[in-house]
């Protein structure tokens, strides 16, 4: 894999970095991918010559033509009861494709765009589910949401956002 500079620079600082693997369908990955994300990640963090203890495994996308695998490195304060309040962590993109394989960091719309995917996560997820957090659109379907935490409830007139407590 080629990893550009500026990764190994980010990484070596040791500060919490969100990590994007992206497996387009024609890489060699594209099916296990699918079954079993975890061997993915374990080769993107090797890649990128860290540690599996180090790495947070927080979203699992499936699409037909690509698989997205979301993961934090050094996030030792996460907390997944915060994780939808969108925070601003560096982000490392990683490609596995037919052609060549590569890491680089993210431009700073593409870093805005993945901490705020990663904070809907964890909202259309509700309060009881954990990361992993799995959305499967393959073959047109629709992933289904039926407790998000920004579920508002009307009561007596106004509307209250139910609380972790309820």
């Amino acid at each position: 894999m080629e990893v550009a500079p500026d990764v190994s620079s980010l990484l070596e600082m040791r500060e919490p970095t969100r990590v994007v693997v992206i497996v387009r369908r024609k890489s060699t990955l594209w099916q296990v991918s699918s079954s079993t994300p975890e061997k993915v990640i374990e080769q993107a963090v090797s890649a990128l010559r860290m540690k599996t203890d180090d790495a947070k495994f927080l979203v699992h996308e499936k699409w037909d033509r690509h698989t997205i695998m979301v993961f934090d490195l050094f996030h030792t304060s996460y907390q997944p009861v915060n994780g939808h309040h969108c925070q601003d962590l560096p982000v490392v993109l990683v490609f596995y494709t037919h052609r060549a394989d590569k890491a680089y960091v993210a431009p700073q719309f593409h870093r805005n765009d993945t901490n705020k995917q990663v904070s809907e996560h964890h909202n259309l997820n509700g309060w009881d589910r954990k990361p992993p957090y799995i959305a499967d659109h393959t073959f047109s379907s629709i992933p289904t949401y039926p407790n998000p935490r920004n579920l508002k409830v009307k009561i007596g007139g106004s509307a209250k956002v139910p609380s972790m407590d309820t």
